[in-house]
């Protein structure tokens, strides 16, 4: 017995348009010649190798600085030290007040 709603319509035929392949594979096509695309290949790499420069060796140091690139670091690290010293609120328990000097006041005249 044909399960229901299959291949088979309702007389027991075979539905026609359902029997032809829905899938159609494309034309044989000829094989490339690799050898002569691989040596087309080469010969256009080396005119390219011919006409681009030669690259020069450069000093490179990845973890060191200049003189001048250590003088404006240590620059801007003395000024953050001396504007932290300055401003920063003091976080030891005697002293309220900021970082800042204090000056002296003279002591009062009786």
């Amino acid at each position: 017995r044909p399960p229901p709603g299959g291949a088979a319509g309702a007389g027991g035929q075979p539905n026609a348009a359902k029997s032809k392949w829905s899938f159609k594979p494309a034309p044989a096509k000829d094989v490339p010649d690799f050898d002569a695309l691989h040596e087309a290949f080469f010969r256009r790499l080396q005119s390219a190798r011919e006409s681009r420069p030669v690259t020069t060796v450069q000093e490179f140091r990845l973890h060191e600085k200049g003189e001048r690139e250590r003088e404006e670091m240590k620059r801007r690290v003395q000024a953050d030290i001396h504007h932290d010293s300055n401003n920063l609120p003091e976080n030891r328990w005697p002293f309220a007040s900021t970082r800042a000097k204090v000056n002296p006041t003279p002591p009062p005249v009786f």
